[in-house]
């Protein structure tokens, strides 16, 4: 996270690929400088792999540069898509999280991938973090060098609802047919089921506390169905003084399916979701529809299974 003119880029990007089985390093690409400006930072990396390991391609948001650019280790190449749906929307830069404080310049964040769709493509969801929307693009056309070269791709990304204030999240992960995102505002964890509409009344809170939640920062999944989350309080280590006599650190985790159990996005009330056909494929957003202005469900699931904390750091 970079705070006002705080962040100098010293070195350029590059990624670097470890073999863990062996903790070396294999592979090294330096960004081109056509990949990022003046204002980059990159936020986030999501990783693609397809059908074999050279089938693979990065997706790494530029969050204040506005661009996302794009890998593939097949070309050992790079390029950069710049699209208005990677900027941070003028008005959700307000927030209150413990303290009112101004981040008008937080774009794209949150990125996830959803399950592979009937044309063997994927589906990035990604989030500026100052928006209180979702937006959402085919990976067959990330992937396509020449669309980047063109320019000639506004069409090809689209947008959900917007779901209201309160809304901005700096991860999303998708479990079971589940896309699970951390809503700072709310010290809160959120959920939709894939294949449900995107509206209000199937989004829900899963878990929410207002002292040791604060500003959950990063999640993440394991294939076991073990959530881990990590909050820290940035907002105050950025804009004010951290208490160092208190806790500010956390990580605590709980079994996915649990969290969501007897809520909207449970995926075993009816029959478990399949990857197609998916809400966020056919039902996009209609701007004459009238939306229920409840945002989310407040009422956790008696059936819900806290997140505990694992480990505290002082």
């Amino acid at each position: 996270m970079a705070s006002g003119e705080s962040t100098q880029q010293v070195c350029p990007y590059g990624l670097h690929v470890y073999d863990l089985n062996t903790n070396q390093q294999i592979h090294y690409y330096q960004l081109q400088a056509s990949d990022t400006n003046k204002d980059s930072f990159i936020a986030n990396i999501v990783v693609d792999v397809g059908g074999n390991c050279s089938d693979t391609h990065v997706y790494a948001s530029d969050e204040l540069g506005y661009g996302l650019i794009v890998y593939s280790l097949d070309k050992d190449f790079s390029w950069r898509f710049d699209h208005q749906y990677f900027h941070p929307d003028p008005v959700a830069g307000d927030y209150n999280i413990g303290l009112n404080y101004q981040w008008s310049e937080e774009g794209i964040f949150a990125m996830e991938l959803t399950p592979v769709q009937p044309d063997g493509s994927k589906t990035l969801l990604f989030h500026p973090l100052s928006s209180y929307r979702n937006f959402f693009v085919s990976t067959n056309i990330l992937k396509d060098q020449s669309k980047a070269i063109s320019k000639n791709y506004f069409h090809d990304f689209s947008y959900f609802p917007d779901l209201g204030p309160n809304f901005h999240i700096t991860t999303q992960v998708i479990h079971n047919g589940v896309l699970y995102k951390n809503l700072v505002d709310q010290n809160a964890i959120g959920c939709w089921r894939l294949d449900k509409d995107y509206t209000p009344a199937n989004h829900a809170i899963i878990t929410k506390e207002d002292t040791s939640f604060i500003y959950p920062s990063d999640m993440r999944i394991t294939k076991t169905g073990t959530l881990w989350a990590i909050t820290d309080r940035m907002p105050i280590h950025l804009m004010a003084t951290l208490d160092f006599k208190d806790i500010n650190f956390r990580i605590f985790s709980g079994d996915a399916n649990q969290l969501v159990a007897g809520t909207i996005c449970d995926p075993y009330l009816q029959a478990p979701p399949k990857p197609q056909p998916s809400a966020y494929q056919y039902h996009r957003y209609d701007p004459n529809a009238e939306y229920n202005k409840n945002y989310y469900s407040q009422s956790v699931s008696p059936y819900t299974t806290p997140l505990k904390p694992v480990k505290e750091y002082d």
